[in-house]
């Protein structure tokens, strides 16, 4: 293969020569059966015989309508700015029909993002604390507040798969089952069945090329809202690799469930797990009431003598292994029909390695008490984006209004909203991570925007 000249290139040379084993997104993991030839020899662009992603009438308009069928809703729209775009788009489609909106304040950054250009007021919904492990806000949890639309975390990051339908008759309902885009070929429920609209992240367990997705809707009555939200948000020059990438990743599963190969897959991933659990200083999480776990997310909890990211870096640097993130707590991985064979065993291997190596043992102690800081709203979203800003360090913060959200990446979801007070233990948690090397967005060389007083 030939190789890459600059730097991002020489990044993808090296990462390539390591021929590391993948637990991580996209769910192809690189393997050609799934997207078989693709080259830049069909990078093409709206060439006679082709089609408009904004106005189709052709192709695009026969796969959306192909795929809308086999998903079972009334409409879909390919996305090719992620999942965050079809966020974004769907809270924009709101503008004008609702003024408030209840949603998790674990969400994903583009939720919030979302609101502030639909001009909606959120409503933060607590997250649910179970087995050391923040999962989305209960039913209850949303039912406590009123507001005039919802969004709903249906899958996790982790694989908490939460079924809202109870929430489907309480005005607009919006699902972010980025995580989620294979739910509707396996065991457990989907959002396309009940929300009004919902957004999947395809390049994620489906197998589609990065950056792409799906916006799937079930009420017409947004149609012509939803279509110009789309249109504001996404490139007027779409990449044909990333819609055939798409259609090729939700027909792959079609066919794949028409021959029930699914069937063996969910299997192998629920040996792969009690496997893990029996290994010292490692835990599966267990089902509880209300929360399902997906068989291909892995979540795998460390025990209180090491940290997530410390079994991601071991993994990693000494067992070429990718996982997909970590915390203090746990490590994810990505399962998927298109692992290369040998995956579980060498993951199994490396897990019973480090447990051997470290004596590590099941105490789970202090992993049921981990949660982070809880947060207080002194100012709306709009207010605080509007308003004068300063940077400031983070031992000068803590007291003050965030101007920004803060983030660690992955998984993107904000210990700091705009609009929040910044406290104590907040900045201990940033410095914290900052020491062990956590990508923050929001901090700039250690120092964080506030609001002017």
């Amino acid at each position: 293969m030939e190789r890459l000249t600059g730097p991002i290139g020489r990044a993808i040379n090296n990462w390539q020569e390591r021929n590391t084993t993948r637990l991580s997104m996209p769910g192809h993991k690189g393997n050609d059966s799934v997207l078989s030839e693709l080259s830049r020899y069909r990078d093409v662009t709206e060439l006679p015989g082709f089609d408009n992603l904004h106005a189709p009438i052709a192709c695009i308009k026969e796969s959306q309508r192909q795929i809308a069928d086999i998903y079972g809703v009334q409409e879909s729209y390919f996305l090719v700015n992620g999942a965050s775009g079809g966020l974004k788009a769907a809270l924009l489609a709101l503008r004008g029909q609702a003024r408030t909106i209840r949603i998790p304040r674990n969400a994903h950054r583009s939720v919030w993002q979302g609101c502030l250009l639909a001009g909606l007021e959120p409503l933060y919904v607590q997250p649910d604390y179970r087995q050391g492990l923040m999962l989305p806000p209960t039913t209850e949890g949303y039912q406590a507040r009123e507001a005039d639309a919802t969004l709903v975390l249906t899958t996790s990051y982790e694989g908490a798969v939460i079924d809202y339908t109870a929430l489907a008759a309480d005005g607009i309902l919006i699902a972010d089952e980025a995580h989620g885009s294979h739910l509707p070929f396996g065991l457990l429920p989907s959002a396309v069945d009940y929300a009004d609209l919902a957004v999947h992240g395809t390049h994620k367990t489906l197998g589609s090329l990065t950056q792409s997705g799906l916006l799937h809707s079930n009420n017409t009555q947004l149609t012509e809202r939803l279509r110009e939200a789309l249109s504001l948000m996404e490139s007027t020059s779409p990449s044909w690799l990333l819609l055939s990438s798409v259609e090729e990743a939700v027909l792959s599963w079609q066919q794949m469930s028409r021959r029930g190969d699914l069937d063996g897959l969910w299997e192998r991933c629920k040996l792969l797990k009690q496997r893990i659990n029996r290994i010292s200083g490692f835990r599966i999480p267990e089902e509880t009431p209300g929360v399902h776990w997906d068989p291909l997310h892995l979540c795998i909890q460390t025990e209180d003598g090491m940290s997530g990211r410390e079994l991601l870096t071991i993994l990693d640097r000494d067992f070429a292994i990718d996982m997909e993130m970590a915390t203090d707590g746990h490590i994810v991985g990505l399962l998927g029909p298109f692992d290369a064979p040998e995956t579980d065993e060498k993951l199994l291997a490396a897990l019973q390695a480090v447990s051997r190596t470290l004596g590590l043992m099941d105490r789970f102690g202090k992993r049921e008490d981990l949660c982070w800081p809880q947060t207080v709203q002194v100012v709306s979203l709009q207010q605080a984006y509007e308003a004068d800003k300063r940077r400031v360090s983070l031992s000068e913060a803590v007291g003050c209004v965030a101007a920004d959200a803060v983030s660690a990446y992955p998984p993107g979801i904000p210990l700091l909203l705009p609009g929040e007070r910044i406290s104590w233990d907040i900045c201990e948690t940033l410095v914290d991570w900052q020491k062990q090397g956590v990508w923050l967005e929001g901090l700039t060389e250690g120092n964080l925007r506030i609001i002017e007083d």
